[in-house]
């Protein structure tokens, strides 16, 4: 009997542990089958790290061949912080100058382009304070960000952008400044500032470019067709003055889509000026809007001369100087009184050789001057179509000749002049030959008045009328 149950109890245990063997193999194959599926969940994961890893290696791979690239089409490019200044080369992006001496870090990275090459400097947005002169060479440009972003003040005396610090080392070619602004000296004062300056120079072009509060904005000296445009001078005491050097001449100077306002001259011809053209511009607010000394061959067209000039345009010839050529079309003169001038368009000459060949055609003079036209000694002189208005209680001659010649006068309307004691027209000193036809005086001006021994005027009376 105890046989038996012992054989009983030694199956029921052999069958104990082939069940529990067969429970641990389950679990065992189960753990098994969640490892192998964690290792292919890894394996994918390791996977896709790795393709992200290799598509940023890519990536940054291409931001590096661009950053091999220039940023720019500059040589350089000039920036501040604080007080200091940095020239970061264009092609390897790296700062080769920096100081506190702003003229000193940008003539440093221009003299580093091979003289072979062009060269471009741009200017980060700011202002830079310069204690010496940005000196140029042949076909260097310089750029802005824009003529209020951009902006060079000076101590006194100092000239803020010149070709190449010498009056006579030879031509310089291919000079591009555009959007910046020349502010001059901080305080607002003029004291010696010049703010750009062009020796010996063809072909340049400038833009964009605002010049304030300097002695002279622009000083050119023996330049040859220059292009200027979209240039604003204000707040100088000359602000574009046409110069020479021994024995050469400023000629063919392009000025368009100008502005000059509130400098003592706006702008200041002399010393062998020749072939200038002004067109579509505006000078305001000046002492003389256009001062002539020496010129030939000028057209001025398109351009308005505000009322608030003291004086429209000053011509007075003297010594050896010649005036020739100056054609003017479809301007408008404005100017209020000056006790040192005559007209708003005084022209006065010591000899009748010496100012001739002088067109009006088509001009509106708006004058509180005793006269429209002021014209002492000149000769050859046209003056067709428009009007001239007297502004004032002191306007008594709309035109006052004095010992001038071959003056013709024709489709001219005179009229605001004072109401009594003006006249249209007055010719003394021996004038002669001049010719008047197809005008009218209106408005409480007496008509022609011819006075001296010597005055002779040829009258042609058709459609000429007076009306006091």
């Amino acid at each position: 009997m105890v046989g038996g149950r012992v054989v009983i109890l030694g199956i029921v245990g052999i069958i104990l542990i082939a069940g529990l063997c067969g429970a641990t193999a389950f679990y065992i194959n189960e753990k098994i089958q969640n490892l192998q599926t964690r290792c292919t969940n890894l394996e994918n994961q390791i996977g896709n790290l790795s393709t992200n890893l290799q598509n940023r290696v890519a990536n940054l791979g291409s931001q590096i061949a661009d950053l091999s690239e220039p940023l720019t089409s500059a040589s350089y490019l000039i920036f501040k912080n604080g007080t200091e200044y940095f020239a970061r080369n264009c092609t390897s992006e790296k700062i080769e100058y920096n100081g506190t001496n702003a003229a000193q870090v940008v003539n440093s990275a221009m003299a580093a382009v091979p003289l072979s090459q062009p060269v471009v400097i741009d200017f980060a947005p700011g202002d830079y304070n310069l204690t010496a002169s940005i000196v140029l060479r042949n076909y260097t440009t310089i750029n802005g960000a824009g003529e209020y972003a951009t902006t060079f003040t000076t101590q006194n005396n100092i000239t803020v952008i010149k070709v190449n610090g010498s009056t006579n080392t030879g031509r310089i070619d291919n000079i591009v400044l555009e959007n910046f602004g020349i502010v001059g000296n901080g305080d607002h004062s003029h004291n010696g500032t010049i703010g750009l300056q062009l020796w010996f120079l063809n072909g340049p072009v400038v833009q964009n470019v605002r010049i304030l509060f300097c002695y002279i904005g622009i000083d050119t000296v023996e330049l040859w067709k220059p292009m200027m445009s979209t240039l604003w001078i204000e707040w100088c005491s000359k602000g574009y003055v046409t110069d020479y050097f021994a024995n050469s001449s400023t000629a063919g100077v392009r000025l368009s889509d100008f502005e000059i306002q509130y400098c003592d001259i706006g702008l200041y011809l002399y010393r062998r000026a020749s072939a200038v053209m002004l067109s579509q511009g505006e000078i305001g607010g000046c002492n003389s809007a256009i001062t002539v000394e020496e010129l030939s061959f000028a057209h001025i067209s398109n351009v308005l001369l505000d009322s608030d000039n003291l004086a429209g345009m000053k011509i007075v010839q003297n010594g050896s100087c010649v005036i020739k050529g100056i054609q003017w079309s479809n301007v408008w003169v404005g100017a209020t009184n000056s006790s040192s001038l005559q007209g708003a368009v005084t022209i006065i000459a010591e000899n009748r050789s010496d100012v001739y060949d002088l067109s009006f055609e088509n001009i509106q003079v708006r004058t509180f001057y005793p006269s429209g036209f002021y014209m002492e000694n000149v000769s050859n002189v046209q003056i067709s179509g428009g009007e001239i208005y007297g502004d004032f209680p002191n306007a008594e001659y709309g035109i006052y000749l004095n010992g001038c010649s071959n003056v013709t006068i024709s489709g001219l309307r005179i009229y605001g002049l004072a109401a009594s004691g003006s006249w249209g027209i007055y010719e003394e000193g021996s004038s002669n030959h001049d010719t008047i036809y197809g005008c009218t005086c209106t408005a409480g001006a007496g008509g022609i008045r011819i006075v001296g021994n010597q005055t002779h005027v040829d009258l042609c009376w058709n459609n000429t009328y007076w009306i006091p």
